[in-house]
């Protein structure tokens, strides 16, 4: 195995960019009030994309998507309540088809790394049963 598999550097998104994303989030105050989510989501370095029709299920809950420029990243949306934003979703890797799964594995493995070299280690990381690994 050569070493860019083993640190998915072969990704796209490289782990490291990932990890770069995080940060910005976690750095940036979230918008609030009259701030627009379009100068939020430019300070992230991502653009705000399309807001979904309002849901008569959540009165008072708007979502939409926004793009990260030059990575590979999928179904990134928003979540705001009566317009505070309360979270932020993207999924990498998930054309995981265009990648094997040791290429994946590992792009996570660094992704974690990354994140606990940032910002500490998780207390608390699990596996369900389909494989799929989450940390709070």
């Amino acid at each position: 195995m050569s070493a860019s598999s083993r640190s998915g550097e072969s990704l796209d998104p490289s782990p490291e960019v990932v990890v770069r994303l995080m940060e910005r989030i976690v750095g940036e105050q979230w918008p609030s009030g009259s701030e627009s989510f379009s100068s939020y989501f430019a300070r992230l370095g991502c653009v705000l994309g399309s807001t979904d029709p309002d849901d008569e299920t959540s009165p008072g809950v708007t979502q939409g998507r926004f793009v990260v420029p030059g990575c590979e990243v999928k179904n990134a949306s928003w979540h705001a309540l009566k317009g505070e934003i309360f979270a932020l979703n993207l999924f990498i890797y998930e054309s995981s088809e265009n990648f094997s799964s040791t290429d994946v594995d590992a792009g996570y493995d660094a992704v974690r790394d990354g994140i606990s070299a940032v910002f500490g280690l998780s207390p608390d990381e699990s596996t369900d049963q389909r494989g799929n690994r989450s940390a709070v």
